[in-house]
C-alpha cells in the first residue's frame, strides 16, 4: 500500500524541504501574480506559489532545495515515487558547458 504525499511551497516557503541552498539569490518561492507580471510564463499546476531559480543569476555553486529525513528508504522496503512539472523559458540560453540538473538521489550525504 502507498501513501501518496503532495509536497507544495503553499506557506510561500521552502515548506516540507529540510534545506535551503543559494549563495547568489536565484531561488526563489514565488507567487502566482508575480508570474503573471511577465508574459508567456506559466502558472503553477496546484496551488498558489512555486519554486523558481533564475538561471541568469544562478552560480556554479548552485541553488537548490534539499530533504534528508522523510524520504529515508534505510530498510530497503520502501518505495519513493517522484513526479515534477517543469517549465524551461524559450528565452533561456546554454552553451555547451552549461549544465543544470532537476532531481539528484544519492546514498548518503
Amino acid at each position: 500500500m502507498g501513501i501518496t504525499t503532495v509536497c507544495n511551497f503553499e506557506d510561500g516557503t521552502k515548506g516540507h524541504f529540510d534545506v535551503e541552498t543559494d549563495t547568489n539569490g536565484a531561488l526563489s518561492v514565488v507567487h502566482y501574480t508575480d508570474l503573471a507580471k511577465t508574459p508567456g510564463l506559466p502558472m503553477p499546476y496546484r496551488g498558489a506559489y512555486c519554486a523558481k531559480i533564475d538561471l541568469a543569476t544562478a552560480s556554479t555553486a548552485g541553488a537548490w532545495y534539499q530533504e534528508t529525513g522523510s524520504w529515508d528508504c534505510t530498510a530497503g522496503t520502501e518505495d519513493i515515487y517522484i513526479g515534477v512539472r517543469f517549465f524551461l523559458s524559450k528565452d533561456a540560453a546554454m552553451s555547451n558547458n552549461d549544465v543544470f540538473e532537476l532531481i539528484g538521489l544519492w546514498s548518503s550525504t
